[in-house]
C-alpha cells in the first residue's frame, strides 16, 4: 500500500519533459517540412503534394509519440504500481526516433531514462518496530475424570455430583 507522496516523482519528469521534447520537435518538422517541402515541390509542381505530405508526416510522429509519451508519464504518476506505461514510455521514446529525430536527442535520453526509472521504481520500506516473538506459555488445564453411575450407567453431569440424575443413588467420588 502507498502513503501519500509516495510516487516515481523524479522518472515523471524526466519523461515528461522527454515527451515535451519530441513534441517541440514534432511540431518544428511538421512545421518547417511542409514549408521546405513546398519550396523543393516549386521546382516540380507535380511531386509537391506529395514533398509536403512526407515532410509533414515525419513531424505528424514526432506529436504522436511525444503526445503519447505525455499522457504515459502522466498515468504512471498516477499509477505508479502499474509498470506498463513505463515500458509504453520506452518503447515511444526509441521510435521518436524514426519520424521526430529523437527530439534532438535530448527527447530519447530523458524519456528512456524517466522510464526505466519508472520500471525499476518501488516504495520505500518503512522500519516498523520489531518485537520478539511471543513465549508460548502452558496453561493447566486439569484433568476431568468422566464418571458414570456403577447403578444404572448414566454419564454423571455435573462432574462433582453426589447422586445419580437418572436413579437417584449416591455416588462415591
Amino acid at each position: 500500500m502507498l502513503l501519500d507522496g509516495e510516487k516515481p516523482t523524479v522518472a515523471f519528469i524526466l519523461s515528461l519533459l522527454g515527451g515535451f521534447f519530441i513534441l517541440f520537435v514534432g511540431l518544428m518538422l511538421s512545421f518547417l517540412g511542409a514549408i521546405f517541402m513546398g519550396v523543393l515541390g516549386a521546382f516540380h509542381p507535380p511531386s509537391m503534394p506529395i514533398l509536403i505530405g512526407y515532410g509533414c508526416l515525419l513531424g505528424f510522429l514526432g506529436i504522436f509519440y511525444g503526445t503519447v509519451i505525455i499522457i504515459c508519464a502522466v498515468k504512471m504518476h498516477n499509477e505508479p504500481e502499474n509498470q506498463t506505461w513505463s515500458i509504453l514510455i520506452i518503447i515511444f521514446s526509441v521510435l521518436s526516433f524514426f519520424g521526430a529525430g529523437a527530439g534532438l536527442y535530448i527527447g530519447l535520453i530523458l524519456g528512456v531514462i524517466g522510464g526505466l526509472l519508472g520500471l525499476t521504481w518501488k516504495p520505500t520500506q518503512r522500519d516498523y518496530p520489531r518485537y520478539a516473538p511471543r513465549q508460548h506459555t502452558t496453561m493447566y488445564k486439569p484433568e476431568i475424570t468422566i464418571r458414570y453411575c456403577p447403578f444404572c450407567g448414566t454419564k454423571i453431569d455435573p462432574p462433582g455430583a453426589k447422586y445419580c440424575k437418572k436413579c437417584g443413588a449416591k455416588l462415591t467420588e
